[in-house]
C-alpha cells in the first residue's frame, strides 16, 4: 500500500474540523463538576450538542455562517463531521453535505484565483473526507473528482525532500504553499478510506513526528532543516509540539494501518504516549503553538485519538473535562444562555463571561469550539466517522433571537478570499478570545483596496497553529497566548488605550471606540474562524489612524512601544518564527519604519532593511519563501516611511515606480497591473498621500505633478454629490474614508465627504462599515481623520507635510496645477480630511501568515514606467 498525505496552512479545517461519526455511549459524568447538570450523561450531552450545531446552520444554503456572516465552508465540514460523531441529525448533514457540493470551487479552488486548474491542499483534502463520510462518489462530488484532486497535489518526484508532501498548486504564486500537519493527515485520512493512498504520503506524514512521539504543526524550514523531519527543526526553533498536530497525526497513521500499510503501530503508540504525557491534571489539554493554554478544541480532539488508540483512562479524564464546559438544560436555565443547550465553551473563561452576557458578539467563537470539542464526548476516530447511519435531527435548542451578521461584500480575486488570487491563508492556532476572517472575521483588517467583510471560505476551522498569517494587505496576524483576554476585538475597560481629548466630540467617540479594543492598552487582536491573533497589522494601522486624527504621539507610545519591540517587530516584519531567516516584509516594515520616524523614534536597523527590499525600478518587494505579497497600498506607504525616514533617494525612486501604476482613469489600481483602465478609489487616496509627500515644502512641487493633479481630479469626480465613495467591494464608508483623506491632502474640500462619514457615526462610538450597521474597528480606522479634518500630511506639527496643493479641475502641463505651498495648518474638526491608518496591510498573514495568513498574491507587471506621469 502506498503511503500520502499532505499540510495545509488552512486552519479552518484542519484542527477543528476533524469528527468522527457514530453514536456515542454515555459515560460517567465528570466527577466534581459544579455544573447544575453534572450528572447529564454523555450520550445526552453528545445529542444536545448535534441539535445546537444543526440550528447554525443556514438552511438556504447548508453553510455554517464564518464571523461576517457569509459561508464558511471549512467549518461548514467541520460540522458535518461533528454530527456524523454523534450519530445524530440526518437531514441536516445531507443539507450540509449539498452545500458543500454546491461550492467545492468556491472552497478549494479555483474561485478566488485567475487559473482554473488551481486547487488548494487543505480544502480539496478536507473535501475528500467530507465525501467519505457523506457517503457520496468522491469522483462526481460537486462536479468534481475531489480523490484524482487529492492525488494529484502530492508531490511524486522520489529525490525531492517533500515526496509524498500534498502542497498547493497555485499557478499564479508557484512557490506558495500554505500546507501543514492537518492537510497531511487529512490527505492520509481521505486516501486509506477510499484507496490508492501512496505509502510516500504516510512517509511524509512521518516527517511531521519528532523522536518524542509528538507532530509539529508546520514543515516549511527548508533552508534550515533540507529533509524536513522533525527532530531536524528543534535546533533552529521549527519544531514545537502541537497537541491538535500530534491528535490528527496518530489518527491518519490508525486510518493507514486499518487500509493495510504495515510498520506504523510504534509511531502511533509514540504519538499517544506523549499525548497522555501532556494532559494536565484536571484531565484538560492545550494545543500548541499560540494556544498552550487548556481548551475544549484540544482536548475535544485529543480524547478523540486516545480513545482510538485505547488510553481510555486519559480519555476519560478528558471527557470529564469538557464535560464541565457544555451547556445543559439546568446549567443555562435562567441565565443568557437559555436557548443555547448544546454549546461547549472553549474555555472555563469563556463560559463565565457567555453564562453572564450570552452570545451575542461570540457566537462565531462558540460555533468554532464546539464543533471540534464534541468529539471527546463522542470520539468516534476519524478513521471510523460516517460508517454508522445518522439518527434523525434532534430536537433544536430554542436560543434567544439574534441578528443575522449582514454578509460581506464577496471577494473578487486576492489573497484572502475577498480580494484576488486566492483565499487568506491559514492562522496559527490559538485560544479563540471570544470572537474573525477573519477577522473582520478572517481578516484582520482592512486597508485601501481590500474589503472589509470577513474573509470566506476556509479560515481555520479549528486551531491550528502556523507561520503569523498576514492580512489581506501582507500583515503578520500572530497568535494570542493561552493567558490571553481579548474579547471579540474588544478588551475591557482596564485594558484600553487612555487618550486626551482631541477638542472634538465626535472625533473623541470614535478614537474611543478604537482605544477600548486596545490589550493591555498596547496591541488589538483579529480572531479568525475562533482563533484569536495578535494582529500586528490593524494595530499599526489603528497607531497611524488616530495620528492623524490629532492624537498625540505620547498618548500611543505603549502602542508604539509594542510594535518596535524587537520581537515583535521580528514576527511582524520578518515572519519569525516562520519564514525563512532571511526573510522581510515591505508593507510591514513600512509600518514600522513610518511610526518610528512620526514618533521620534527612528528606527536606523529597519529603515536599512526597508531600503534593502527596493530594486532597480524602485519598487518595493518581499523576500519570502511565501511568496511577494507587495502591492500597490504597501509602496504608498513604504514611499511615506522613506519621505519619512530623511532616505530622500529611495523615497523618490519609490514614488516614480508607484506613479508608474496609475490607471487611464487616474485611480491606482490595488493589485500591480501595468496598462489598467480603472482603479480603486481608496487605494487612491493613500497613494495620492504618498505622492505628495515631503518633510520641507519649500522645495516645490514633486516631479509626478501631472500623476497627482489626474489622481485628484479622478477622486473628485468618483465623489457623489453626498460626498461618498464606492468602490469594488469595499463598504462605503471605508472607501469614502480612505479617498477623502487624499483629497485633503492635496488641499482639496473634503468637507462633504466629511459630513457625510459625520452622518454615518454611530451615536458616541465608531463607524460602521455599511449604512446603519453597528461601529465597525477597520471602517473607524479608516473615517477617523477625515472627521478630524486630517490627513498624514496635515497633522499639526507633524513630520510629514504636503508639497503642493492642487486645483483638480486645472489642467496643462505638469507644473500648471500645482502650486508650491508651505504646509498648511490642519483643517477645523468641521473639514473633512482622513488617513488611512497604517498602510493597509492586510491582514491575516500566514495564516502568515496566512501569514500568520501570508497570502499569495504576485501580480505579472508590477511595475509601471517609471517616468511617475499617469499614462
Amino acid at each position: 500500500m502506498t503511503r500520502g498525505a499532505t499540510t495545509t496552512r488552512y486552519a479552518g479545517w484542519l484542527a477543528a474540523g476533524l469528527l468522527l461519526a457514530g453514536p456515542v455511549a454515555a459515560v460517567a459524568a465528570p466527577d466534581g463538576s459544579d455544573a447544575p447538570g453534572a450528572q447529564v450523561s454523555v450520550a445526552d450531552r453528545s445529542a444536545q450538542t448535534a441539535g445546537w450545531l444543526i440550528g447554525q446552520i443556514d438552511p438556504s444554503t447548508g453553510a455554517v455562517p464564518g464571523p461576517g456572516g457569509a459561508a464558511d465552508w471549512g467549518l461548514t465540514a467541520d460540522v458535518l463531521f461533528a454530527l456524523h460523531a454523534t450519530g445524530h441529525g440526518d437531514a441536516a448533514a445531507q443539507q450540509v453535505t449539498a452545500g458543500l457540493a454546491a461550492h467545492v470551487a468556491d472552497y478549494a479552488g479555483p474561485a478566488w484565483y485567475p487559473d482554473a486548474d488551481t486547487r488548494l491542499a487543505g480544502p480539496t483534502a478536507k473535501l475528500l473526507v467530507a465525501g467519505v463520510v457523506s457517503g457520496v462518489d468522491v469522483h462526481a462530488f460537486g462536479g468534481r473528482d475531489v480523490h484524482a484532486d487529492t492525488l494529484s497535489l502530492i508531490v511524486e518526484d522520489p529525490a525531492d525532500a517533500e515526496h509524498g508532501r500534498i502542497k498547493d498548486r497555485i499557478v499564479s504564486s508557484p512557490g506558495r504553499d500554505d500546507s501543514n500537519v492537518f492537510a497531511q493527515s487529512l490527505t492520509v485520512i481521505g486516501l486509506a478510506r477510499s484507496g490508492g493512498l501512496p505509502d510516500s504520503a504516510v512517509t511524509f506524514l512521518d516527517k511531521y513526528q519528532c523522536s518524542e512521539g509528538y507532530f509539529r504543526m508546520y514543515n516549511n524550514d527548508h533552508d534550515s532543516n533540507p529533509a524536513l523531519t522533525c527532530d531536524g527543526g528543534k535546533a533552529a526553533g521549527m519544531s514545537a509540539p502541537d497537541v491538535d498536530g500530534t491528535a490528527m497525526g496518530v489518527q491518519a497513521l490508525m486510518a493507514a494501518r486499518d487500509a493495510g500499510v504495515s510498520g506504523l503501530q510504534d509511531d502511533i503508540d509514540a504519538g499517544l504516549t506523549w499525548l497522555v504525557g501532556a494532559q494536565r491534571e484536571d484531565g484538560s489539554f492545550g494545543g500548541g503553538v499560540g494556544t498552550d493554554g487548556p481548551n475544549s478544541n484540544s482536548t475535544g480532539l485529543a480524547v478523540q485519538a486516545l480513545t482510538a488508540g485505547g488510553r481510555d483512562s486519559a480519555a476519560a479524564q478528558g471527557r470529564s473535562q469538557v464535560a464541565t464546559l457544555h451547556l445543559d438544560p439546568d446549567r443555562v436555565a435562567g441565565t443568557a444562555l437559555a436557548g443555547e443547550v448544546g454549546g461547549i465553551a472553549y474555555d472555563r473563561e469563556n463560559l463565565d463571561a457567555a453564562l453572564a452576557s450570552g452570545l451575542d458578539g461570540s457566537r462565531d467563537q462558540w460555533r468554532r469550539s464546539t464543533p471540534q470539542a464534541v468529539f471527546a464526548l463522542a470520539p468516534v476516530p476519524f478513521g471510523r466517522i460516517g460508517q454508522d447511519p445518522l439518527l434523525p435531527d434532534p430536537p433544536l435548542p430554542t436560543p434567544e433571537p439574534t441578528p443575522t451578521p449582514t454578509p460581506s461584500p464577496s471577494p473578487t480575486p486576492a489573497p484572502t478570499p475577498t480580494p484576488a488570487p486566492g483565499p487568506t491563508p491559514p492562522t496559527p492556532t490559538t485560544p479563540p478570545a471570544t470572537s474573525a476572517p477573519g477577522a473582520t472575521g478572517p481578516g484582520t483588517g482592512t486597508g485601501p483596496g481590500d474589503s472589509t467583510g470577513a474573509a470566506s471560505g476556509d479560515r481555520g476551522s479549528g486551531p491550528v497553529a502556523g507561520p503569523a498569517p498576514r492580512n489581506a494587505g501582507g500583515t503578520a496576524v500572530l497568535p494570542t497566548g493561552a493567558g490571553d483576554d481579548a474579547t471579540d476585538q474588544t478588551a475591557g475597560p482596564d485594558e484600553g488605550l487612555e487618550l486626551t481629548s482631541t477638542g472634538s466630540d465626535r472625533v473623541d467617540a470614535a478614537a474611543g471606540f478604537l482605544a477600548a479594543q486596545f490589550v493591555g492598552g498596547t496591541h488589538l487582536r483579529t480572531e479568525v474562524d475562533g482563533t484569536t491573533f495578535v494582529d500586528h497589522g490593524a494595530t499599526a494601522r489603528a497607531w497611524l489612524g488616530l495620528y492623524a486624527a490629532g492624537v498625540p504621539v505620547d498618548d500611543l507610545a505603549p502602542v508604539t512601544d509594542f510594535l518596535l519591540e524587537e520581537d515583535q517587530a521580528a514576527a511582524y516584519a520578518h515572519g519569525v518564527p516562520y519564514d525563512a531567516d532571511d526573510a522581510r516584509y515591505a508593507g510591514p516594515l513600512a509600518d514600522l519604519v513610518l511610526i518610528g520616524a512620526l514618533s521620534g523614534r527612528p528606527s536606523e536597523t529597519l529603515t536599512a532593511e526597508l531600503v534593502a527590499q527596493q530594486d532597480a525600478d524602485g519598487w518595493l518587494a518581499d523576500t519570502s519563501d511565501l511568496g511577494d505579497q507587495s502591492d500597490t497600498r504597501s509602496q504608498a506607504v513604504s514611499v511615506l516611511a522613506l519621505t519619512a525616514a530623511g532616505q530622500d533617494d529611495a523615497a523618490a525612486a519609490a514614488a516614480r515606480a508607484l506613479a508608474g501604476q496609475q490607471c487611464t482613469d487616474g485611480l491606482f489600481p490595488a493589485e500591480p497591473d501595468d496598462g489598467c483602465t480603472a482603479g480603486s478609489a481608496a487605494v487612491t487616496g493613500l497613494a495620492v498621500q504618498a505622492l505628495n509627500a515631503t518633510t520641507d515644502p519649500t522645495t516645490g512641487p514633486p516631479g509626478h505633478a501631472t500623476a497627482l493633479r489626474s489622481a485628484a481630479a479622478a477622486l473628485v469626480q468618483a465623489r457623489s454629490d453626498a460626498g461618498a465613495f464606492e468602490a469594488g467591494e469595499l463598504p462605503e464608508v471605508t472607501v469614502t474614508g480612505w479617498a477623502a483623506a487624499g483629497l485633503v491632502a492635496v488641499g482639496v474640500d473634503g468637507t462633504p465627504s466629511a459630513d457625510w462619514l459625520i452622518g454615518q457615526q454611530v451615536e458616541d462610538s465608531g463607524l460602521p462599515a455599511a449604512e446603519g450597521g453597528e461601529a465597525d474597528r477597520e471602517a473607524t480606522v479608516a473615517a477617523l481623520p477625515a472627521l478630524a479634518g486630517s490627513s498624514y500630511l496635515t497633522v499639526p506639527d507633524g513630520l510629514l507635510l504636503p508639497a503642493t496643493t492642487v486645483d483638480p479641475s486645472a489642467t496643462g502641463a505638469d507644473d500648471a496645477a500645482a502650486t508650491t505651498a508651505a504646509a498648511p495648518a490642519a483643517a477645523p474638526p468641521s473639514a473633512p480630511a482622513d488617513g488611512p491608518s497604517g498602510w493597509l496591510l492586510g491582514l491575516l498573514g500566514l495564516l502568515v501568515a496566512a501569514g500568520a495568513f501570508v497570502l499569495g498574491r504576485v501580480s505579472a507587471g508590477r511595475r509601471g514606467t517609471a517616468g511617475g506621469s499617469a499614462p
